[in-house]
């Protein structure tokens, strides 16, 4: 076994640097990765990318493993229950790369800290709980554009994901929170959504959405931390990458279905437009 030496460090991103070249891989070791809930997707997005090179995280979680994590959350399993879910990561991380920064938020995003947890981060990830108020994700996403950082979210539904991210240039994230919003109101998610995704996710959803406790198994998350990963790549690395194309960003989102074997992109006007008859009616 090697142990976390300089030949350990020499030859971790081998592999990375022969697809996306050294420059790449060295400009992304001083890069910050920030995860606002480190749940499914964003735990195993963080993974991700300590394992292609981003040298610095800022992780916020304020919850603890308990058995039902176990199912999608690549760090919890029957010896971390009970322990914090961003320390936990923290581990993870300084395990896969001795040389990683971390910094945790274990008492999780709140209006005290939110603009502490964009200041640190170039890219940033929100995975709050549907618990969280919407204020707050709001909250966040206005300050990553004050800061002039790319943001994203990668909502899980069933077997897929739903990404929404916003260029600080571009379009802000106002319209995904009209959307999440419109969402809470009338209790269903838009319809144009049934197109891609399995009925059978849908429905699920729709029924436990009231009780805030949304059906999941480990594929979606999966899914989702990988597309959100790959589009932070993408915007850490910059332009002068070969790997380098625009990253998604509002108006447009994506949305990929295992089950369905849909990938697709959807307008967030669509969206939008079909909430405002559903609440109406």
């Amino acid at each position: 076994m090697i142990n976390p030496s300089a030949q350990y460090a020499a030859m971790l991103f081998d592999r990375t640097q022969r697809l996306v070249g050294p420059a790449t891989v060295q400009s992304l070791r001083d890069c910050c990765f920030g995860v606002a809930g480190c749940g499914g997707v964003g735990g195993a997005a963080a993974i991700l990318l300590a394992r292609m090179g981003v040298g610095r995280f800022v992780l916020a979680d304020p919850g603890r493993f308990d058995p039902p994590d176990a199912n999608r959350q690549w760090a919890a399993n029957s010896e971390s229950m009970g322990q914090n879910k961003c320390e936990q990561y923290a581990q993870i991380l300084a395990q896969i790369n001795p040389n990683i920064h971390v910094s945790v938020m274990p008492e999780g995003v709140n209006a005290a800290n939110v603009e502490a947890l964009a200041s640190e981060a170039d890219v940033l990830l929100d995975c709050l709980d549907v618990s969280v108020s919407i204020d707050l994700r709001a909250a966040l996403y206005r300050h990553c554009r004050r800061r002039g950082i790319y943001c994203l979210s990668a909502p899980v539904l069933g077997f897929g994901t739903l990404l929404a991210a916003s260029d600080p240039n571009g379009m802000p994230m106002d319209a995904f929170i009209e959307v999440l919003k419109s969402v809470g109101r009338c209790g269903k998610l838009p319809a144009a959504l049934r197109g891609i995704f399995a009925p059978l996710s849908m429905d699920a959803i729709e029924r436990d959405l009231p009780t805030g406790r949304i059906p999941s198994l480990a594929i979606g998350p999966a899914l989702g931390a990988a597309f959100a990963s790959t589009e932070a790549l993408i915007a850490l690395s910059g332009r002068e990458s070969p790997l380098w194309r625009p990253p998604l960003c509002l108006p447009r989102m994506l949305a990929v279905d295992a089950l369905s074997m849909k990938y697709e992109f959807v307008e967030i006007a669509q969206l939008l437009d079909e909430q405002k008859l559903e609440v109406a009616a």
